[in-house]
């Protein structure tokens, strides 16, 4: 059975942990505007016995210290070029460059790391298609980059992938989404990146969230960050 009930709990300034369990209690939602632009967050807030428990007895300094956030950001000189359209078959390094349009598929087996460097990016409904085949998916952004969709209730990078998938790189991303930004059926990894997100639905989804020195913009018609598991415990961790 699925659980449905998403735990955000505030522990120290830096650390914020989600779990997914079976109870539920309550839910909050925190709503803010100002002048034309506006942000909306919502939160479901419950705290079982179990959750209190594991609060108490989780040594928190462990789990950042477990957390894997050395991902490559070189080796775009020698990536190869694709666009819009295309589909990556092969594993290995890849890279996106000026105005595209149009989905790019990404069905390798194995790891994929792809370079977003100064992409101007629309599509009508998933921009970039990862398959449940990709073993650990890295997207390096470089220099300013903007993608979105325009068919309704669509995910603009959506990935099938149970493992890994790595957001970092010194650029800035900018993601307009008809639903997700970012939707990952594994752990979602943001390091020491710049992403303006701007969704219908939640603007990053996935099975676990983790980011580290990371600079995140959102404005989103539901969560800004939605972890959720069927049956363990997940966490998300900011760093500063």
């Amino acid at each position: 059975m699925k659980r449905n009930a998403l735990k955000f709990l505030g522990l120290i300034p830096l650390l914020v942990f989600i779990a997914s369990c079976s109870k539920s209690s309550s839910s909050a939602s925190n709503n803010t505007s100002s002048n034309n632009n506006s942000t909306s967050t919502s939160i479901s807030v419950n705290q079982p016995d179990e959750v209190t428990d594991l609060i108490e007895t989780t040594n928190y300094d462990s789990v950042v210290s477990a957390l894997t956030f050395s991902e490559s950001t070189t080796g775009i000189d020698s990536a190869t070029s694709v666009n819009a359209g295309d589909e990556i078959t092969a594993t290995g390094s890849y890279k996106v460059s000026g105005t595209q349009s149009g989905t790019l598929t990404i069905s390798a087996t194995g790891e994929v790391h792809l370079y977003l460097d100064g992409v101007t990016w629309t599509g009508k409904k998933k921009v970039i298609d990862i398959a449940s085949t990709v073993t650990k998916m890295i997207i390096t952004v470089s220099g300013t980059n903007t993608i979105s969709n325009t068919s309704d209730d669509k995910n603009v990078i959506a990935s099938d992938c149970t493992g890994d998938l790595v957001i970092n790189g010194t650029g800035t991303l900018s993601i307009t989404a008809t639903k997700s930004c970012i939707k990952t059926e594994g752990t979602l990894k943001v390091i020491e990146a710049s992403l303006n997100l701007y969704s219908t639905g939640n603007a990053l989804n996935a099975s676990t969230i983790q980011a580290k020195d990371s600079t995140i913009y959102a404005e989103s018609g539901k969560d800004v960050f939605h972890a959720e598991l069927a049956d363990s415990v997940t966490a998300f961790t900011l760093t500063a």
